[in-house]
């Protein structure tokens, strides 16, 4: 969906029921980057979710840095094999994107490990080595 479709058609409802809460945190899997013109209406927004195919750099240089943001690599870099190089870049990019913000790093929709556990410690490791 565009940007234009976005902003006429659905989120209007959601900027409606962001106003019964607190703090919003706002996002899911969807690049936010093209649609933050319309998101920063948000008036309780507190982190906004940085999705895989979320442009970064071009985000960072309109969101305030009193919004947090929850970075979030391609999953299949754990799930399929462990993708140390990917995952590092991933960190590293969000540490350099959002240097004025609280980077939450969340590893999302992983439904196997292949039985490693020790992926989830190792890319913790990564994620902290940036920080």
């Amino acid at each position: 969906m565009s940007p234009r479709m976005f902003a006429e058609f659905i989120f209007p409802y959601q900027l409606e029921i962001s106003r019964r809460f607190g703090r919003v945190y706002y996002g899911c899997c969807e690049p936010l980057h093209d649609r933050w013109d319309t998101i920063k209406a948000i008036e309780n927004l507190r982190t906004l979710s940085v999705s895989p195919w979320c442009n970064m750099p071009k985000l960072a240089q309109v969101i305030p840095p009193t919004v947090n943001v929850a970075c979030k690599p391609n999953p299949a870099y754990i799930a399929q094999g462990f993708e140390k190089e990917l995952l590092e870049a991933h960190a590293k990019e969000a540490h350099d994107a959002f240097p004025h913000n609280a980077i939450e790093y969340v590893m999302k929709d992983v439904h196997t490990i292949e039985s490693d556990v020790s992926r989830i410690t190792r890319w913790i490791d990564i994620a902290r080595s940036c920080v």
